[in-house]
């Protein structure tokens, strides 16, 4: 019932002994259990010591094969930026039966940082039901703030162990989501029906992921239709048809390729190699690229039309995406500088016979009207998505167009302003994004947002290993002002948080560095996402409140789940929820670590206290009469007690 990789050894905190694996990268335990197959739903618990740095990855999997993916994937970091309690917290997750002969496999991520474990419980939730977070219902018509399910890519099946190969099985599915995100007063699902080549078409399709159905957009509208949920379909590009299909080296380099589609850089060529930390192959600019968009703009809202669930598109700008510039190092194509030309009068002197002019492009521009060209592309990203949002409103005008933005401030430690108080914002107008030029063209629907990734610090993408002090500073700009500058000037800000995933084949290793044994056969490749352990999994919900009224939270990455979270998340989200999704202004709370603000809808008044803090504060506050906690109902009496990262929302 029990295997090592590495040295394992004991540990004890508060009176109670645990099990602790090896410091060294990959060191790893797995425990077996045998569990009731018939029973559809069981749920995991584990006690885990919060003493030190930790990187406490869980992974359930069946203990033979045939298997060929994870089927429950959690997890906690403790320690360095997350403070300690120096106790055992209980982190639980629900597991979708497929096997009666389980093995969790505790393993230390990254060096020095071991996984540890006293107590593991397991419980049979025989009905399958899941308890929905109790979320106060509205006193008018505004529509609430949101707290999305998000992912970016589309492993919708392995994450709730069920498939799309026939009705049953996806309603099983979609039930078994459904339940998920009530259980944490989620109320939106944001999912792709355009990933990297294009329209997923499903099953038969010419471009099918994941074994999808051929009407799964239909299939999800239907269901949660009827569920009472919303669903925000997704667009995530990574490339596009180009019809010349010549993009070879010799017009890559000879200047050929400047009226194409094929963005210019300010090397002079196209992108030679570069995916996911460079900018996209494509200019936004083209008009084959604004038709592509538009075309699958077109197949979403014709999806969507009539259904009570459709609230929206969401675009995916990742810093690759072809829907937006993705900075400063693209879009150098002659058509662009010659509109720039047109709109500003500025001339740009080149040769336009020169096969690199892209590279005398940029350094000219660069040099003599660098904030010009900047805010001229933003014009340009402005004009497309008001147009996108035209034939939106034209369908449903309540449709939102949610541009989640992911600037990837990680990437740019090397940047000589990196330390500078205004970066976010200049890199949000790098790509294109200016919150008040789209706000003025986009209207109300607009929902801009930025993406933070709360467990970047660890978990750096291979070959993006960074010196300090530029290192902290990418991690802690989600705790600036500035960081949500551009979208509070969109109006209905929205923070999203990314899953630092990173992939391991970790149980393919050979020799002695192996789990497998005779009654088990590891997995050998794993995606894991680690979530602050504790009350610190708040954190990157409050501290956003201290700079920014955010009306939208989202979640997710490639396991597009909350993993452990749930029942830190449901208090906090309970009063979030329960909030109008209308701006709010700010009240004074005489306290440095509580954020106070106001606001009105539907004949009420509204209000919310949110300790932004990890230390527990008291606070003392003069509120109408008649003011009463709003997931309660208890009246307010002046005073209250905010435990580290918590919210309160009254109304009257």
């Amino acid at each position: 019932r029990f295997r090592a990789v590495g040295r394992c050894t004991f540990g004890e905190l508060d009176g109670r002994r645990y099990l602790e694996s090896g410091c060294e990268a990959n060191d790893r335990f797995a425990l077996r259990f045998k569990l009731r197959r018939e029973v559809p739903l069981h749920c995991f618990e584990f006690d885990c010591p919060d003493d030190k740095a930790r990187t406490n990855e869980i992974i359930l999997e069946p203990c033979k094969k045939p298997h060929d993916h994870y089927e429950m994937q959690c997890g906690t970091a403790s320690g360095l930026e997350h403070r300690l309690t120096n106790r055992m917290l209980t982190h639980r997750t629900l597991y979708w039966t497929t096997s009666d002969d389980v093995s969790a496999v505790f393993r230390c991520v990254h060096g020095g940082q071991p996984a540890a474990v006293a107590e593991v419980r397991v419980y049979e939730v025989e009905t399958g039901a899941i308890p929905s977070a109790a979320i106060p219902p509205a006193k008018g018509p505004t529509p609430r703030r949101s707290f999305v399910y998000y992912s970016e890519d589309m492993p919708i099946n392995d994450c709730f162990m069920a498939n799309q190969t026939s009705p049953e099985e996806f309603d099983k599915l979609f039930n078994r989501l459904a339940a998920t995100m009530k259980y944490v007063g989620q109320d939106t699902l944001a999912y792709p029906a355009v990933w990297y080549a294009g329209i997923v078409e499903g099953t038969g399709g010419i471009y099918n992921l994941h074994q999808h159905a051929k009407d799964y957009l239909q299939g999800i509208f239907e269901k949660f239709d009827r569920e009472g949920l919303s669903f925000i379909p997704l667009v995530h590009r990574f490339a596009m048809p180009y019809p010349q299909r010549n993009v070879t080296r010799e017009r890559m380099s000879d200047g050929s390729l400047h009226d194409s589609p094929v963005a210019i850089f300010d090397t002079g060529l196209p992108n030679w190699g570069g995916v996911h930390f460079s900018c996209s192959d494509f200019n936004i600019q083209h008009p084959l690229v604004q038709k592509r968009y538009s075309d699958d703009v077109d197949y979403i809202l014709a999806q969507g039309r009539g259904h009570a669930s459709f609230r929206g598109i969401g675009f995916h700008l990742a810093k690759y995406s072809p829907a937006w510039y993705g900075g400063l190092e693209s879009g150098y194509n002659d058509y662009s500088v010659a509109a720039f030309e047109r709109a500003t009068g500025v001339k740009v002197p080149a040769d336009r016979a020169d096969p690199l002019r892209g590279k005398a492009y940029a350094k000219w521009i660069r040099a003599n009207c660098r904030e010009k060209w900047i805010d001229w592309r933003c014009d340009v990203l402005a004009d497309f998505y008001g147009r996108i949002a035209a034939k939106m409103r034209a369908v449903d005008p309540k449709l939102k167009l949610w541009l989640n933005c992911w600037p990837m401030f990680f990437e740019y430690p090397e940047r000589p302003d990196i330390m500078d108080a205004t970066v976010a914002s200049r890199m949000f107008r790098e790509y294109g994004i200016d919150g008040a030029k789209l706000r003025a063209k986009v209207g109300d629907g607009l929902v801009l947002g930025t993406m933070d990734i709360p467990a970047w610090s660890r978990d750096e993408w291979p070959g993006l290993r960074h010196p300090e002090p530029a290192k902290l500073r990418a991690r802690d700009m989600p705790e600036t002002a500035d960081f949500y500058r551009e979208s509070l000037r969109g109006g209905f800000p929205a923070v999203a948080h990314f899953d630092s995933y990173f992939e391991s084949a970790v149980g393919e290793t050979k020799g002695s560095n192996v789990i497998t044994c005779d009654w088990m056969t590891e997995l050998g490749w794993r995606v894991a996402c680690l979530n602050p352990s504790g009350r610190n999994v708040l954190a990157r919900y409050a501290i956003p409140l201290k700079f920014a009224d955010v009306m939208l939270f989202s979640k997710g990455g490639f396991l597009c789940g909350l993993y452990g979270t749930e029942e830190t998340l449901a208090p906090w989200m309970q009063n979030f929820r329960a909030l109008p999704a209308v701006p709010f202004v700010d009240v004074a709370s005489g306290h440095p670590s509580v954020t106070v603000r106001h606001g009105r809808a539907d004949g009420h008044d509204y209000w919310y206290f949110v300790n932004t803090s990890a230390e527990r504060q008291e606070l003392s506050l003069a509120l109408p009469e008649g003011a009463a906690e709003l997931v309660s109902g208890r009246p307010f009496d002046g005073r209250c007690t905010l435990d580290a990262y918590e919210l309160r929302a009254y109304a009257k």
